[in-house]
């Protein structure tokens, strides 16, 4: 399903590395997003690297971030950020740093490292003292602009934990260390039951092994199983955004070798299991995925979630 769901995606880059983001029956419907551009090319990669085989998809990725980082590219205080217009946003930052690492070893890998450098110093720019980082500002003046998104403070940490994995940064592993701590202390991300913070705590997590990072996810985890009130929307990419949570915990809690506080790897399994037959509604059959009951439109980042889910329950189908 992942790799399906990999090929998809990566057939619907075009000639000039844009995606088709929108299609309904074969055509091209209107509307365009950066950052869900970004994520879809980082979870093609992410795709192809853990499961091999798809060198053809891989590089059709590498095209999409070609275009990022020669069309896309801003520069605020001195450093880069993604924009296509007068305002960036820090999850744009966050998820183009994990597309160009995942992309490491591509021919183009010396300038997407040096870009996705630069775009970490744009990341830890943003950041506030609390631990959170202000999410969009204006490119020419880098005014703080008055938005918040849940998605965004984790896709940044999870972005400055793939470049430290990648060129050994300590100043970013710093942060994100400090930065993950103070959200622990204030619940941030639970009530929002956000999946890009289990995979920034987990990637964390695969570096230090710290206990409270484990209890930190799995309080995340534990509020999407009381809470499945995301289920009742029909929608696949709700249903596949907290699976790829779920998912993210089980890595740790295979490394951890149990649960501490939250879910065991049972109630995640079983979770998963409803959520996984949930999606398989909204699958078509070349491998892509639409958007639920009421949108049978296919959207990337419809396709980027629910293969990167179908790749963690690969990775941890045997907690059965």
């Amino acid at each position: 399903m992942a790799q399906e769901g990999a090929r998809a995606a990566a057939a619907l880059v075009k000639p000039d590395n844009r995606f088709a983001y929108r299609t309904h029956g074969g055509s091209e419907l209107s509307g365009y997003n950066l950052l869900r551009h970004c994520g879809t090319a980082w979870a093609i990669a992410d795709i192809a690297n853990a499961l091999g085989g798809l060198d053809d998809a891989r590089s059709a990725a590498a095209r999409a971030m070609a275009y990022i980082a020669e069309h896309r590219i801003r520069t605020i205080g001195g450093h880069a950020c993604v924009s296509s217009g007068r305002a960036t946003k820090l999850g744009g930052a966050g998820l183009a740093i994990l597309a160009f690492a995942a992309l490491e070893g591509d021919g183009r890998a010396g300038r997407f490292r040096e870009t996705a450098c630069s775009l970490a110093d744009f990341i830890l720019a943003c950041r506030r003292d609390d631990g959170d980082f202000h999410h969009k500002l204006e490119v020419k003046s880098g005014r703080v602009l008055n938005f918040r998104s849940e998605y965004y403070t984790g896709e940044a940490l999870f972005g400055l934990l793939a470049l430290h994995r990648l060129t050994g940064r300590q100043d970013v592993l710093d942060v994100a260390v400090d930065s993950i701590g103070k959200l622990q202390a204030e619940n941030y991300g639970v009530a929002q039951q956000s999946h890009w913070m289990v995979y920034a705590i987990a990637s964390l997590h695969a570096l230090t092994g710290e206990r409270r990072l484990l209890d930190y996810a799995g309080a995340i985890c534990a509020h999407i199983i009381d809470f499945p009130a995301y289920r009742e929307r029909h929608r696949s990419t709700p249903i596949a955004c907290r699976t790829e949570a779920f998912m993210a915990y089980a890595d740790m809690l295979v490394r951890a070798g149990g649960a501490g506080a939250g879910p065991d790897g049972r109630a995640i399994m079983e979770a998963t299991d409803e959520n996984i037959w949930l999606m398989l509604r909204h699958r078509l059959n070349d491998g892509s995925f639409i958007g639920g009951d009421d949108r049978p439109e296919v959207q990337i980042d419809y396709i980027q979630h629910a293969s990167s889910a179908f790749l963690g329950y690969y990775r941890n189908y045997d907690l059965h």
